[in-house]
């Protein structure tokens, strides 16, 4: 969003004076508008050693986000237009910030510079769908928008802030119980889930904060009790929009994880799971490499449930044992072309042990394919015991069927541990899973 040159004119009502006459004296009554808004609301700001409070405010919710002015009668005012609809802090490239002299004034002041390059933030710290108050911060330094003006200095505006009734129709209405939340900071932002949701099943926890346009972060962590989980028990998953279809999750290129997840509460009276976050992303999709995202300050009270039905299946046997899994959990690495994409497909028992085999999936139906460690593998799998990760050594892996939706397969894999150099052998592999 980019303001070159005359600012957007926003229409101002009129306050009258009411004048009275007694004797010779003439007292004028000023409407107490004049002073303060007569809606509740609040709308000020500091600049040029002085405290801007407004008259007149106004909020929306529009198609494209939210628009907030505080105004006086004079014609001076505020206008902040924000590329969102939900709480959280909007950086210089989601935000459109003026301020106008008065009336008169051709030009405005604006958070762009000539070369167009952008400054401030806004917060917005509440949307109340009861009372329907928007409340929120803001700083910026205004530059004059007409660059060939250079007698005109910026304009540092600090310490903004304000609460205002909104109308419009608010797109996230009370989005989640007044206990949940999941937030994490990234890019100069903040991200507030609108939606939120857990499920502890089969030994694991899986957790997901959202946003209306498909925004989200997913979680699957192999435990469910309160802890420090590692990067390698947690699988962590960011993904842009509703229609990205890649992400960025906590492994690189060679399937390396980072990160960590620790569960500070599990409230089995509320129901609902606490903890922080924090990892760096990697883009999934390796032929359109992007910076990784370094994601902090995660943190969420989400309500949960601890019921779930599946048609997935899954077989092994660990040196002729049978595995007996609680929990098959099947992720994606990207959603692209077939030549990218990686599945893989988790199984886990009570005690956080597990099986894990990957692979691409432009395979062709019935052929056997070889797995290994080594890092540019695109068929690999592993073993953990104990906390101990057996990397497999040799070992194939046939996909028997695929669906649109569902993906079935055999295997059969040698694991050793590099470090102590014992092993084992998982025979009679078998798995039939969405993905």
């Amino acid at each position: 969003m980019m303001i070159k040159s005359k600012f957007l004119t926003i229409f101002l009502p009129l306050f009258a004076l009411f004048v009275f006459n007694s004797c010779s004296e003439e007292t004028e009554l000023i409407d107490p508008c004049v002073l303060n808004p007569c809606n509740g609301s609040s709308f000020q700001v500091d600049f040029n050693a002085q405290t801007y409070t407004a008259t007149t405010t106004q909020a929306a919710f529009t198609a494209d986000g939210i628009v907030i002015s505080g105004a006086r009668s004079n014609g001076q005012n505020f206008e902040l237009l924000i590329d969102g609809t939900t709480t959280g802090t909007y950086s210089a490239d989601k935000v459109l910030i003026s301020y106008v002299e008065n009336i008169a004034a051709e030009f405005d002041y604006v958070n762009e510079d000539s070369a167009m390059v952008t400054n401030g933030t806004i917060t917005i710290s509440e949307i109340n769908s009861t009372t329907n108050l928007i409340t929120g911060t803001f700083s910026f330094t205004g530059h004059y928008s007409d660059y060939d003006d250079t007698t005109r200095k910026p304009i540092v505006f600090t310490n903004g802030k304000f609460t205002i009734p909104y109308t419009g129709v608010n797109p996230n209405p009370n989005p989640n119980p007044t206990t949940s939340f999941f937030k994490a900071d990234f890019s100069g932002q903040t991200f507030n889930a609108t939606t939120t949701q857990a499920l502890i099943a089969g030994g694991s926890i899986l957790l997901q904060g959202a946003k209306a346009n498909g925004e989200n972060f997913s979680f699957i962590i192999e435990g469910t009790t309160a802890k420090t989980y590692s990067a390698d028990d947690v699988l962590l998953t960011y993904t842009p929009n509703a229609t990205s279809e890649y992400g960025y999750w906590n492994m690189n290129e060679t399937l390396e994880s980072n990160g960590s997840v620790v569960i500070t509460e599990i409230n089995t009276t509320n129901k609902t799971i606490s903890g922080t976050f924090q990892y760096t992303g990697h883009w999934s999709d390796s032929d359109d490499p992007k910076s990784p995202i370094v994601f902090t300050n995660g943190s969420f009270t989400v309500a949960y449930t601890e019921s779930s039905t599946s048609e997935d299946t899954f077989f092994a046997k660990v040196d002729g044992v049978e595995f007996e899994d609680d929990l098959i959990a099947v992720a994606v690495a990207s959603g692209g072309t077939a030549a990218d994409e990686i599945i893989t497909v988790n199984a886990i028992d009570a005690d956080q042990n597990k099986i894990v085999v990957s692979f691409r999936e432009d395979f062709t139906v019935g052929q056997t394919y070889s797995i290994s460690n080594a890092p540019q593998s695109l068929f690999r799998a592993e073993y953990t015991l104990d906390d101990t990760e057996y990397p497999a050594t040799a070992g194939t892996i046939k996909i028997t069927s695929k669906t649109d939706i569902r993906v079935a397969g055999t295997f059969q894999i040698t694991v050793l541990d590099p470090v102590s150099n014992t092993g084992f052998t998982i025979t009679e592999g078998a798995f039939d899973v969405e993905y």
